[in-house]
């Protein structure tokens, strides 16, 4: 099977050239060849924070430490234990 040469060059590039800091290019990347080369950078954004485990961490400290304290304290949600 005959690859083109755009193909070539992306597999270079993951294979041998891409260096992993953090999830950013492979979830970029996936997002492109998933959508057809057609996706926003909100899309984008989203992939990342949904990926991004630090990211989802922050989010459920506000979550608990904040926002469902001040809900739960005027007793409009309760927390489920575990």
């Amino acid at each position: 099977m005959e690859h083109s040469e755009r193909y070539i060059e992306l597999r270079d590039f993951i294979q041998n050239r891409m260096i992993m800091n953090h999830i950013y290019q492979p979830v970029m990347l996936t997002a492109f060849l998933t959508q057809n080369a057609k996706v926003t950078s909100s899309e984008i954004a989203l992939l990342f924070l949904s990926k991004d485990q630090s990211q989802i961490a922050y989010y459920e400290q506000i979550i608990n430490r904040m926002v469902g304290r001040v809900l739960r304290d005027r007793n409009l949600i309760t927390k489920l234990p575990r």
